[in-house]
């Protein structure tokens, strides 16, 4: 018998009061391999290419993979 492990992410909707690099390091307290950060949480959203930089960095060195940035309107405009 095999055993195969779950691999899971963490969305920011599941803790939105949580900054974006508070979300990094909860998910990686958490055993999270991936994130997917928001930018329509409010104060919490990923608005600006400073942030994402930090952030996305932040991420690859815990060796998280940052899956998608959600709900891009305003940023993508």
């Amino acid at each position: 018998m095999t055993t195969s492990s779950i691999k899971f992410g963490f969305n920011h909707m599941i803790a939105p009061s949580l900054t974006p690099d508070e979300l990094v390091m909860s998910a990686v307290k958490f055993g999270a391999v991936a994130i997917e950060l928001r930018s329509d949480i409010g104060a919490n959203s990923m608005k600006d290419i400073e942030t994402a930089r930090r952030v996305g960095a932040k991420a690859r060195d815990a060796g998280l993979e940052v899956r998608s940035v959600n709900a891009l309107y305003p940023v993508n405009i």
